[in-house]
């Protein structure tokens, strides 16, 4: 059964990402809806028009959290900030306040179970605004802990601990789905995560030079007591580096912090010959794969999109 929509909105308590600007133009944006619940206010003298002209609106972090900043209205302030404390409040009206968030339209919210911006990039290009909240799993320890395991396994085990890590927090809550992805690196059936340091990232990428290696990331996908995961492959071919290429693109500090020493989107793109497989799968989460798991559990793809 799919989630009611109107129990969307109690989630105060986790980091909410950053949406992008929204344009009042097809009156189905952000903008559009919110300005439709605020005109009896304006109308009324509660609210003040800064200009005449279209808003703009932008959803951006503060000391409250969910912000909004508006062309068109000025004044308008985070939910609660011109309320008494104490005051008390219809749950109909917290209800229609709570659907000022990351929600998607049919009321789904994405939780992204990390910190890496070149996932949430992904999504939000994908017309998915996620909420970020980063798991406390320990990859190296629990990679010591499985170990012998194969890469393909590992990277699934290891998104499937990061899901179950941040879903805890949201138990009881069915319009949550939890995403949790990992990435490892294989070249000859030895697992190669983030090096962390620049001398295992000189040593790793000289021996990815010229080669070829696949990119495993596992995803792992919760919504209320129900599971799934996948792992998905890319193979990868490298140029030839110079040792003078390899130094430089090691002293950005790029590859210490990312799979394999290398990433598809960023400087080491040059040095990627070919892929064969999902380039989306080698920037760290796979849209077809994450598809999948959406409908594993019962949703369609545009259950996710929160952009209009």
């Amino acid at each position: 059964m799919r989630p009611d929509p109107r129990s969307c909105g109690r989630f105060g308590h986790c980091a909410i990402s950053e949406a992008t600007g929204c344009r009042a133009s097809t009156e189905i944006s952000r903008c559009d809806r919110l300005r439709r619940r605020l005109a009896p206010a304006a109308a009324a003298g509660h609210l003040r028009r800064a200009d005449r002209g279209g808003a703009r609106c932008d959803h951006r972090r503060g000391e409250h959290p969910i912000e909004w900043h508006c062309a068109g209205y000025a004044d308008i302030q985070p939910v609660g900030a011109q309320e008494p404390a104490g005051a008390a409040r219809p749950a109909a009206r917290l209800r229609r306040l709570a659907r000022i968030d990351n929600a998607s339209v049919s009321g789904i919210r994405l939780v992204l179970a990390s910190a890496s911006p070149a996932r949430k990039r992904v999504l939000i290009e994908a017309g998915i605004a996620p909420i970020i909240q980063v798991s406390q799993v320990d990859e190296e320890a629990m990679t010591a802990e499985l170990e012998p395991i194969r890469p393909a396994d590992l990277a699934l085990e290891l998104a499937r601990a990061k899901a179950l890590d941040v879903a805890a927090h949201f138990i009881g809550h069915d319009d949550t789905l939890v995403i949790g992805c990992d990435s490892v690196f294989d070249l000859d059936g030895i697992a190669y995560g983030k090096p962390l340091t620049s001398a295992v990232a000189i040593e790793r990428i000289r021996g990815m030079s010229g080669r070829t290696g696949s990119l495993h990331t596992g995803h792992w996908a919760i919504l209320g007591d129900q599971s799934a995961g996948r792992t998905t492959t890319t193979e990868l071919t490298f140029a030839e580096l110079s040792d003078t290429e390899i130094a430089g693109y090691v002293a950005t500090g790029e590859p210490l912090n990312v799979a394999g020493s290398f990433t598809l989107d960023g400087r080491s793109a040059p040095f990627i010959r070919s892929i064969t497989g999902d380039p989306s799968n080698v920037i760290g989460i796979s849209m077809p794969t994450l598809r999948d798991l959406a409908g594993d559990l019962g949703l369609s793809w545009a259950d996710l999109w929160t952009s209009t």
